[in-house]
């Protein structure tokens, strides 16, 4: 996401899968394939944080 996105912070990449994820028609499988454990997303809350950590890590293995 990185090499596509460029200098983005974390929080503007959260923000833009927060605003397509709900309304993309294989949103539950993008999810549940990067999130896992969709059942346990039981808020906005808790699907931020999960965003936010997945592009961290992300991002971390870029960077090393």
């Amino acid at each position: 996401m990185t090499g596509y996105y460029g200098e983005y912070k974390s929080e503007d990449i959260v923000d833009l899968c927060m605003a397509w994820l709900p309304v993309y028609s294989n949103g539950y499988g993008v999810i549940e394939g990067h999130l896992k454990s969709v059942g346990d997303i039981v808020s906005f809350h808790i699907m931020r944080e999960r965003l936010f950590d997945l592009i961290e890590s992300e991002r971390q293995k870029v960077c090393n």
